[in-house]
């Protein structure tokens, strides 16, 4: 039997826990009973600091957008808040940039003398070339597309942006200056192509 749950709420747990206690009882069939069991235990047991943090030298894997530790469950309900997550996006040409807040941290490889501050990496912008996409036509990939760059804090995330940035909005200007080109050429090799033969 099909669950009745809306299933886009899958990625945010508070929700979907919200969703299934708020539905009677009887209308749950045995799989959606089950799952509101286990998403119960998880709100209750989910704590900031999990056993792979402190593997990890007791890191927290979660991080709000000024840096404070915090749950999975309290990361899952933020994530789908799109007013939270993006911090700026912006499109140039085929050129999508986006920043976003990650919250999960992306450190993984970051090492940090002892005694001194880490700062989780939680901020991402990205370059998407979106002309396959537009087009439906097999592109060779550009340089740019899945451009990355990774951060701690909002504001290097935000001037970060701005550089993602100037590099889509000059390779769109390279890309359109070069079918201006194109356009010219043909138009003049149709235009010699009409005029009339001269008579000697």
């Amino acid at each position: 039997m099909e669950s009745k749950v809306v299933r886009t709420h899958r990625h945010n747990l508070a929700k979907w826990l919200q969703e299934l206690e708020a539905m009677p009882q009887e209308t749950l069939n045995e799989k959606d009973l089950s799952t509101m069991q286990m998403l119960q235990k998880m709100k209750e047991s989910h704590a900031p600091i999990d056993e792979f943090s402190k593997k990890m030298g007791g890191r927290g894997t979660y991080y709000d957008k000024e840096g404070k530790p915090m749950t999975h469950w309290e990361w899952s309900g933020y994530l789908s808040d799109l007013e939270y997550k993006i911090v700026k996006q912006d499109q140039f040409g085929p050129f999508f940039v986006s920043t976003v807040w990650l919250g999960m941290d992306h450190g993984y490889s970051c090492f940090t003398p002892e005694g001194e501050p880490y700062f989780p990496v939680i901020f991402e912008t990205m370059i998407f070339d979106r002309r396959e996409e537009e087009s439906g036509v097999e592109q060779t990939e550009d340089e740019l597309h899945l451009w990355q760059d990774r951060y701690s804090f909002e504001s290097q995330a935000r001037q970060g942006h701005e550089v993602a940035c100037e590099l889509a909005a000059e390779k769109a200007w390279k890309i359109y200056q070069g079918k201006g080109s194109r356009l010219q050429n043909d138009t003049d090799s149709a235009t010699e192509s009409q005029k009339p033969e001269s008579k000697s």
